[in-house]
């Protein structure tokens, strides 16, 4: 059931014809009027309707918003819609609305309307490349435009009030806007009195460069997705062209040759569509009073990004967020080598550190953000592509859904991510760079035992075990010296330039992971680096290490485990020599940053707007 709210003020012009329709058209509704200060003609008026109606008299004079809380306090709707008592309600609309307004489970509905002359368009303000505050003000001053759950107002406790900032419509609408999670824009539930009853009428020559621009600029998918590629070529001039027809001045010529060309080249020429001209009843026709065209015109939006991507991919310039830039973090490293993969197939690539993110030096059409800890905030300008590399438990699955595109270094996990956002989700695993990580022995670098790895502010499992059994180890890395002794610590950094020495010399290197990035199967980084050097791993067990390296990673459960391993392969030079080549094989052929870039690009190629 829906609350239909109406506020009595000063004119009752369809006040009546509404409650009437209403009541005749079977609608499952509930109408309460609301008046300011007892008026004996009104009541009068309204006690003919018998008892279908309730009437609620506030008696706070001028608090408009008092009366409005006082009827939200006698709802009982799931849903609340207001209106005014100058305002006539097209039943025919509000019940197909109400029916879009259950199927789609939505919290919040505004509806366009005109009135004074003029046109309120929410599609303008909220739908547009950047938010027209003057204009969502301007709409703000109307509740009236909206339909919303009961829920989302009481679980919220969203009410009208007044303070020094915002008038009382205004912060309600912000807060409905706010808290909704679904939200849908639509037309032609309300036509005002005023301009109903205009003497020198009211029209709105609804032709095919009208509905065509509309239908362009409210669907704002299209309007993101082109990311600032073709703004210059047609949304300035469709924004100028709308402009005219909403103040119902005369369209400027250059604007009309402008878009006549444009569709030509943008849009398909079709049929009008007959399943919506079915839908509109006489009434409707009288509102809008409407001349529909015979054709209409429908974008080429997939076709021409796909095109334009083809012809002009490499002149795209790719921006790598990397949350450190400094040479201590592998992700400095991994982002230079993702960033010579690039520039092998012709792009212009900078690297940026989270200290450079949004820093406009550099003009960016696609964004590789890096994501592990550190929260990027995509632009709508750009073609927004997140690789997801760590730390999964830090990212909500509504941060998924700002980009275009998603990898994830997990098969498990992006099958799971891909059930449940909009997005385009695809695994993409971590990789290594050959030119890099590759076998080097060095006697200088030969370590029995080794570990290369910070603390992370925590005495990590591998290393609690394996210095709880007899066995030496060499431990590189910052902020040891508070967990281990120190005979352990060989030194707190090795330059990525020898790195591949130290993998490549080693008997054993023992590697791990994160809890949740070994539940999630998140292979770690260096396991592909040390197996392009040929090194031979233990490693804490994860599935990825069987899966992706058909067990030449050995993986170990507990300090007993681990013990025997060591001991099993230091003694057996051939089953230890077997598995590093045959990892080092699998790596080689199948994880390299330059095979990652290349999936990265069919995968844009392939980028849909739908």
């Amino acid at each position: 059931m829906i609350s239909i709210i109406i506020l009595i003020q000063n004119s009752e012009n369809y006040l009546y014809e509404t409650i009437s329709d209403i009541l005749q058209n079977n609608l499952d509704a509930e109408i309460i009027c609301v008046m300011n200060g007892y008026d004996e003609e009104y009541i009068s008026k309204l006690n003919n309707f018998e008892g279908k109606i309730k009437i609620i008299v506030n008696n706070v004079k001028n608090e408009k918003y008092v009366s409005k809380n006082i009827a939200l306090d006698n709802a009982n709707g799931d849903y609340i819609l207001f209106l005014e008592s100058d305002q006539k309600i097209n039943c025919f609309y509000l019940e197909n609305l109400l029916k879009t307004f259950k199927f789609n489970d939505l919290d919040f509905l505004i509806s366009d309307a005109k009135f004074n002359n003029s046109m309120l368009n929410y599609n303008e303000c909220l739908l547009s490349r950047e938010i027209n505050y003057e204009s969502l003000f301007e709409l703000l001053k109307y509740d009236y435009f909206l339909i919303c759950k009961t829920s989302l107002l009481k679980e919220n406790n969203i009410k009208f009030f007044n303070n020094n900032y915002f008038k009382n419509n205004e912060l309600f609408f912000l807060n409905c806007l706010f808290y909704s999670k679904k939200l849908f824009v639509s037309e032609g539930l309300l036509i005002s009195n005023d301009v109903y009853h205009n003497q020198e009428g009211y029209s709105l020559n609804f032709d095919m460069f009208y509905h065509v621009a509309e239908k362009v600029i409210s669907d704002y998918d299209f309007y993101f997705k082109f990311k600032g590629i073709l703004w210059n070529l047609i949304f300035k001039n469709l924004f100028y062209f709308i402009n005219d027809i909403m103040k119902y001045a005369p369209a400027k010529r250059k604007y009309f040759a402008d878009l006549k060309s444009l569709f030509e080249y943008f849009c398909y020429e079709k049929r009008f569509y007959e399943d919506i001209l079915n839908t509109l009843d006489a009434q409707t026709f009288e509102f809008y009073n409407q001349n529909v065209p015979d054709v209409c015109y429908t974008p080429k939006k997939n076709e021409i990004l796909h095109n334009l991507i083809n012809e002009n991919f490499e002149k795209l310039n790719v921006a790598i967020k990397s949350p450190h830039n400094d040479l201590t973090w592998g992700d400095y490293f991994f982002a230079n080598s993702l960033k010579k993969s690039f520039e092998k197939k012709g792009f212009n690539v900078e690297v940026q550190g989270a200290n450079k993110w949004y820093s406009n030096d550099f003009q960016e059409d696609i964004v590789i953000v890096l994501r592990g800890l550190t929260y990027y905030v995509p632009k709508k300008d750009n073609i927004n592509i997140m690789w997801n590399i760590s730390h999964p438990d830090a990212i909500k699955l509504k941060e998924y859904e700002l980009y275009d595109i998603v990898f994830i270094a997990s098969n498990k996990y992006a099958s799971i991510v891909d059930n449940n956002v909009r997005t385009v989700v695809k695994p993409l695993l971590q990789c290594t760079d050959p030119d890099v990580f590759y076998h080097k022995f060095n006697q200088d670098c030969a370590d029995e035992i080794l570990f290369v790895g910070k603390t992370r502010h925590v005495f990590r499992e591998i290393i609690k075990d394996i210095t709880s059994t007899s066995w030496d180890v060499s431990v590189y890395g910052e902020g040891w010296a508070e967990f281990i002794d120190k005979h352990y610590i060989k030194g707190e950094f090795i330059d990525n330039d020898v790195l591949n020495q130290f993998y490549s010399s080693c008997k054993i290197l023992l590697n791990d992971h994160w809890e949740e990035m070994r539940e999630l199967d998140f292979p770690s980084n260096r396991l592909f680096d040390a197996l392009a050097c040929a090194a031979f791993i233990i490693s804490d067990d994860i599935n990825s290490a069987h899966t992706l390296f058909d067990d030449n990673v050995v993986t170990y459960e507990s300090v007993e485990d681990l013990n025997e391993k060591i001991e099993f392969y230091l003694n057996n030079d051939f089953e230890r020599d077997k598995k590093r080549k045959e990892g080092q094989k699998i790596v080689l052929s199948k994880h390299t940053f330059d095979l990652r870039v290349e999936e990265i690009i069919e995968t844009l190629k392939c980028l849909s707007l739908d």
